[in-house]
């Protein structure tokens, strides 16, 4: 944090984003990459002037994104999830601050883009019970595992100013920053998108697979998203005569150029349609 800060000039809004090995007590591991001992946790600490929470601009796309909210009301009251836009959930003041909806919005666009089904996703607020000491407000990004239920895939947490003044606490330094405009120092709110990729893993080849019927009996497929494929496009030449398999390997060449492509022109032409 201090470091940053300085290479930022102390100014307000910046981040820090990490990822590494996390590890767990966890007394019974199980279902598969959800509940394990060693992870891979992603995070962001974003620092935001305590005034100033609710100046930022969502662009049209995050505004107009749309998903399923179940708010700590509805928990309560035991209603379903309602469909909103962001633009909605701000306007309504359903998520605290603008800071807080953006980086809900930007991790909710992001999973979407990799492709997660809007309709297995939900935004799942965080009841006042089960609110971490530190929280000021907590919005939990869910997604439906069928069997499983609707789980944990990422976090964003309003933190308030609860890490920069423990800091402040335990090393006896001052880690305020100083606002030009009002002359005043301020200590920085934080808000705080994590989650673990092995659980968002997961998700994605649940939500991609499929078991699909044929002549000999089930098919799995996997409906990869471009954006992950490790191969975004393949080129079969139906036959070798007649100069196709030439022509082929000469749209492939050019193809190569832009995307990770596979050529391949053996084989039974069933198995190409396949």
């Amino acid at each position: 944090y201090k470091t940053v800060s300085l290479a930022s000039r102390k100014q307000v809004p910046f981040g820090i984003a990490q990822l590494g090995r996390a590890f767990r007590n966890e007394i019974a591991p199980r279902n598969f990459l959800f509940r394990v001992r060693e992870f891979t946790q992603m995070e962001i600490e974003y620092f935001v002037h305590p005034d100033k929470l609710n100046e930022c601009e969502l662009p049209k796309q995050l505004l107009e994104l749309e998903v399923a909210v179940l708010t700590a009301d509805a928990q309560e009251k035991k209603t379903d999830a309602a469909v909103l836009s962001f633009s909605e959930m701000i306007d309504k003041k359903i998520i605290g601050t603008k800071w807080h909806a953006y980086w809900l919005a930007e991790c909710v666009y992001w999973l979407q883009s990799l492709g997660l089904k809007k309709t297995s996703m939900r935004l799942r607020q965080h009841v006042s019970g089960e609110l971490s000491h530190y929280s000021r407000e907590t919005w939990d990004v869910e997604f439906d595992y069928g069997e499983w239920g609707w789980k944990e895939l990422l976090g964003v947490a309003n933190r308030g100013d609860y890490d920069i003044t423990q800091h402040a606490k335990g090393s006896g330094k001052d880690m305020s920053l100083y606002d030009e405009a009002s002359k005043q120092k301020f200590v920085p709110v934080v808000i705080e998108p994590s989650g673990g990729i092995d659980r968002i893993f997961l998700a994605l080849l649940v939500d991609a697979f499929e078991e699909k019927p044929d002549k000999e009996g089930v098919r799995n497929v996997l409906h990869l998203h471009p954006e992950i494929a490790p191969v975004t496009v393949a080129v079969f030449p139906l036959m070798k005569k007649d100069g196709l398999a030439e022509k082929g390997r000469a749209v492939f060449e050019e193809l190569r150029k832009h995307f990770v492509c596979e050529y391949d022109e053996s084989g039974s032409i069933g198995r190409r349609y396949a």
